[in-house]
C-alpha cells in the first residue's frame, strides 16, 4: 500500500516553528469527518491511532479479504501483501480496504514516518543529499517539478529515503 504524503510548506531544518503547531490535526479531522464506520471515528476521536487500533484495522482488512478469497498479510514495512485470484475483482479488494480502515492505517504510517509533518519534498531531498543520490544544489522545488527524477527514482537510495526520510543515511 505505501505511505501517504503531505505538503505543508514547512522546513526540515529542525526549527520547531517550521512544523505545524499540531502536526496531522487537519488530516486527522478530515479522516474523522470522512470515516466510514463508528469504529474509525472512535479510533480517531483522541487525535491518535494506537498500536491496538492499528492492528485492529489491519486484521479487519485481512479478514475481509479472506472472505472474498484473497490471502493477505501485512509485511514488516507496513505494506499489504496479497495474491488476488482472477475471480476476485480489484474493486472487491479496494472495497475491503476502504471499508475496513485503510485510511487510518495509511494515516498512522504517515504520522510515524514524519511525526512533525514537515514538508515532504524538503525531507526527501535532505535525505537524498545525505546519501549522495542528488547533487548538493538539488532543491525541493526541483523535486516537485520532477527535475532529473529519472536519475534516482529507481534506486534503492530513493526507496530507502522515501520510506524513512528523517532517519535513513544518518549512520546511527
Amino acid at each position: 500500500m505505501g505511505c501517504a504524503s503531505s505538503n505543508v510548506g514547512a522546513s526540515a531544518s529542525g526549527n520547531a516553528a517550521a512544523a505545524p503547531a499540531k502536526p496531522w490535526a487537519d488530516l486527522i479531522k478530515s479522516t474523522y469527518d470522512n470515516a466510514r464506520t463508528p469504529a474509525e471515528r472512535e479510533a480517531l476521536a483522541d487525535g491518535k491511532i494506537s498500536d491496538t487500533e492499528y492492528s485492529y484495522f489491519q486484521q479487519l482488512i485481512v479478514t475481509c479479504l479472506k472472505k472474498i478469497g484473497v490471502v493477505a498479510t501485512w509485511s514488516s514495512d507496513h505494506s499489504l501483501d496479497y495474491t488476488r485470484p482472477d475471480s476476485v475483482s480489484n474493486s472487491a479488494v479496494d472495497k475491503c480496504n476502504k471499508d475496513n480502515g485503510l485510511d487510518l492505517i495509511v494515516l498512522r504510517d504517515a504520522m510515524n514516518r514524519n511525526p512533525r509533518q514537515l514538508d515532504e519534498d524538503t525531507i526527501l531531498v535532505d535525505c537524498l543529499k545525505r546519501v549522495k543520490a542528488v547533487d548538493p544544489g538539488y532543491t525541493p522545488s526541483m523535486l516537485a517539478r520532477g527535475v532529473d527524477v529519472d536519475k534516482f527514482i529507481n534506486s534503492s537510495q530513493f526507496d530507502n529515503c522515501n520510506a524513512d526520510p528523517l532517519n535513513y543515511g544518518l549512520g546511527t
